[in-house]
């Protein structure tokens, strides 16, 4: 069965629309996050920037859930658009989802 992803920008849009439409194609629906993120201090030596992107997969109904929290965190206060803390991110659930990291541009990766 082939698989697709959906993932928004610190938000879940569309995502239940999505699941939906997959299911009745026959294709495995896998549901995700773009999420702003503060890398840890341990970290700040190999970063040129003050966040970076982090793509989170779902792996079950508990990922689901952990994308839920992090979503309404980082909605919390829209005015205030600051990204999570690294800490934040991996304290939101038993079941952490799956990350799938990758540089928001050229450069601004935990690498140097």
């Amino acid at each position: 069965m082939p698989a697709l992803a959906l993932t928004d920008h610190n938000r879940l849009s569309g995502a239940i629309e999505f699941y939906d439409a997959c299911r009745e194609a026959g294709v495995q629906p896998l549901l995700g996050m773009e999420l702003d993120v503060i890398p840890p201090g341990d970290f700040s030596a190999f970063t040129r920037s003050s966040s970076n992107q982090l793509v989170l997969l779902a792996q079950d109904m508990q990922g689901w859930a952990s994308l839920c929290r992090l979503a309404s965190a980082a909605q919390a206060d829209p005015s205030n658009a600051s990204p999570l803390s690294f800490e934040q991110v991996a304290a939101s659930s038993e079941r952490p989802a799956v990350p799938y990291g990758r540089p928001a541009r050229p450069g601004a990766g935990f690498d140097r």
